[in-house]
């Protein structure tokens, strides 16, 4: 098993905002995390990075504890973070963005053919690569945190609501992407709004409500399931 989340909580003052979770995520697959606003979602990937406190619980990441490991130990361990809303470096151009996705590494010859392979990936990227990234759509905004985050060589990659603000062919577009890049070996922790478009890439997914996992399965059971289809599908099931 490649990773593993155990009686995760998480707090705000006295919010319990993620309440004693599981999952797992196997080399290769693509997991997504399924629930409405305030489910817990992102809190989730938040506390994985140690970007916000863990209460309690544990993570396990290649057979080692990384529950209290500082954020930037996590990144040089494997564990990739595209956060929510882009966030790119708006005042630094295509390339220096993901030069700064490269902080952790050495290697010269390594980061540029890692370059090379995002904008393999991204190609648009490669069009502005010398462009003010505050400059860029939202689409090409939301490609190149992607490929930032793909600049640390990470073997798992959490991707929170990549299709938020996005028109429908540019979501279209950046799913492409995701599939690409599990393709290349690296597993994928999709958090997700769109519940159709995430469990059409996803192998598995879990479905959060209040900080708690209620439902889990495989991507064309959650599919199938009435709670999913009148949840998050808009489905009336008679």
């Amino acid at each position: 098993m490649l990773f593993k989340v155990k009686d995760l909580n998480v707090y705000y003052g006295v919010i319990h905002a993620v309440q004693g979770i599981s999952f797992n995520i196997e080399a290769g697959e693509i997991v997504t995390l399924l629930g409405a606003n305030g489910a817990g979602k992102t809190s989730t990937l938040s506390a994985i990075s140690n970007i916000i406190p863990i209460h309690s619980g544990s993570i396990i990441f290649k057979d080692q504890e990384i529950t209290s490991v500082p954020a930037h130990r996590i990144v040089e361990s494997g564990i990739g973070h595209v956060p929510e809303g882009r966030h790119v470096f708006s005042d630094l151009t295509v390339m220096e963005n993901l030069v700064m996705g490269a902080y952790t590494r050495k290697k010269r010859s390594e980061i540029e053919e890692d370059m090379d392979r995002a904008f393999s990936l991204f190609p648009r990227l490669k069009e502005r690569i010398k462009q003010v990234a505050g400059t860029l759509s939202g689409g090409e905004q939301q490609m190149l945190v992607m490929a930032r985050g793909l600049m640390s060589r990470p073997s798992l990659l959490l991707l929170d609501e990549p299709s938020m603000g996005l028109a429908p062919v540019i979501v279209d577009e950046v799913f492409d992407n995701i599939i690409s890049i599990n393709r290349q070996g690296i597993s994928i922790l999709l958090v997700e709004q769109n519940a159709e478009i995430a469990l059409s890439v996803a192998h598995r997914g879990y479905v959060l409500e209040r900080g708690n996992v209620v439902l889990q399965g495989s991507a064309e059971e959650l599919l199938q399931s009435s709670v999913v289809q009148e949840a998050y599908l808009g489905k009336t099931i008679s």
